[in-house]
């Protein structure tokens, strides 16, 4: 089954809710140094030098997909695309503050219509997008500022040759979307107060002249940073947020916050305690549609028999991933996740809450046994799975084992100790629960 799921643990799960029309112009390459061509990009960057001086310096967003110097949209709903250009020019101190340029066709030709500096020394993230039922679309510029470690996030309006600012807020990660789940998108922004310990999640519906706050909630704000900050999909099939952050460089949390009705909602957030607690695992792994239905899975951290009274750096987990729809929880998947050598080991349902796990950290031999709680032992082995050197491998005796998968290096195998009973596992069996993957 594994073999059939599309796992991609390093990337974070992303469900297409957004759509822009924006259109970035050129490679870094191309924006970093003057075209050698014609043609509207040429023309563009030409109005920007008409404007500012050839001395220039040209920038473009480090996150996010509009990673250009020069972004091409329909600001003001025309029917034509304008271009938002990124430049700096270096004043008497020496600082080089980024400024916003709109470069608009005039008769024809490409002319740069209005300025505004931004204060700002970098760019994080640019998106462009209604962000009201009717509304114009609004340009959102996450930049990093001279004066403050805080990013802070600028939402502009563009009409008649005025720029016009609707919005400045302080931000630790932003996200256009529809989280409400009404039609068009919202501005979801993260705050992250370290000093305080404290993190609020806000969404904002922005028009002409108007903005409004669609919600506010509480998130883990104890943590030592946000890993991923991204949309997903409940099993409902309702719009969500799922917020990885870093409790240590062992042990992550999820938040997750969408909208119950007209009210936005923090699952897991306990107020009394000041932190969440319920989704606290011993490893990194982000959250992702681990079984590909669309929906977004949180992987939850559950003790293996035996290791209750052991210290946290020898216990051993069981990683269960769980959808959620609202009110209940529905399991995905749950296996082993075995860092160290890549691969990951579904467990049986059969095996839930009977089968524990004992390594061998000499060989990083996993052996899964079933569990005697009235003896408090873990004596009758069922298989035994390790990640050999291709040499070694084939220095061995080998055709006891079932190979899994190799590459030009390793070669996976399992042992089968167990042959029959309902925790026993055939080959087919034992291939079927394996799978190989980027794990982090």
């Amino acid at each position: 089954m594994l073999k059939r799921i599309a796992l991609c643990l390093l990337a974070v799960v992303t469900v297409a809710f957004c759509c822009t029309a924006c259109d970035s112009i050129g490679s870094v390459e191309q924006l970093l140094t003057p075209p050698r061509s014609g043609g509207e990009l040429y023309d563009i960057q030409q109005a920007l030098y008409n404007f500012a001086g050839r001395s220039v310096k040209l920038h473009y967003a480090h996150t996010g997909d509009n990673r250009s110097a020069f972004i091409r949209s329909d600001l003001d709903s025309d029917g034509v695309n304008e271009a938002v250009a990124f430049y700096s020019v270096a004043n008497a101190d020496g600082l080089a503050e980024i400024h916003i340029n709109i470069i608009d066709t005039v008769d024809g030709g490409w002319v740069s219509v209005c300025d505004t500096a931004t204060g700002a020394s970098g760019i994080d993230k640019v998106e462009i997008a209604p962000l009201s039922e009717k509304g114009a679309p609004v340009i959102a510029v996450g930049a990093e500022l001279f004066s403050s470690t805080a990013n802070q996030i600028s939402l502009f309006t563009y009409s008649k040759g005025h720029l016009y600012t609707r919005m400045k807020e302080n931000y630790t990660r932003f996200l256009i979307c529809d989280l409400a789940g009404v039609g068009y998108d919202q501005l979801v922004l993260l705050n992250h107060n370290s000093a305080e310990r404290s993190a609020e999640a806000q969404v904002y519906s922005v028009g002409a002249d108007y903005n409004t706050l669609l919600g506010a909630v509480s998130v883990d704000g104890n943590i030592s940073g946000v890993t991923a900050f991204n949309m997903g999909k409940l099993t409902d099939g309702r719009a969500a947020l799922f917020i990885d952050s870093a409790k240590s460089t062992s042990s992550m949390i999820t938040d997750l916050v969408y909208f119950e009705g007209e009210n936005l909602k923090s699952e897991f957030f306990d107020k009394t305690a000041g932190q969440t607690e319920a989704t606290l695992r011993y490893n990194t792994l982000l959250c992702a549609d681990i079984n590909g239905d669309g929906t977004t899975d949180i992987p939850f951290a559950k003790l293996l028999p035996g290791y209750e009274n052991l210290s946290a750096d020898e216990r051993m987990y069981l990683t269960i991933w769980r959808s959620f729809d609202g009110k209940k929880y529905a399991d995905a998947l749950a296996g082993d996740f075995n860092y160290d050598d890549g691969y990951y080991f579904e467990f049986p349902s059969v095996w839930l809450d009977k089968v524990t796990l004992v390594y061998d950290k000499s060989t990083n031999m996993h052996s899964y046994r079933l569990w005697n709680a009235e003896h408090n032992s873990a004596l009758t082995e069922i298989v035994r799975l390790r990640c050999y050197s291709a040499a070694e491998y084939e220095d061995i005796q080998n055709d006891q084992l079932v190979e899994l998968m190799r590459d030009d290096s390793r070669v996976w195998a399992a042992r089968l100790i167990m042959t029959d009973g309902e925790y026993a596992l055939d080959k087919e069996k034992v291939t079927d629960c394996f799978g190989k993957g980027e794990i982090k």
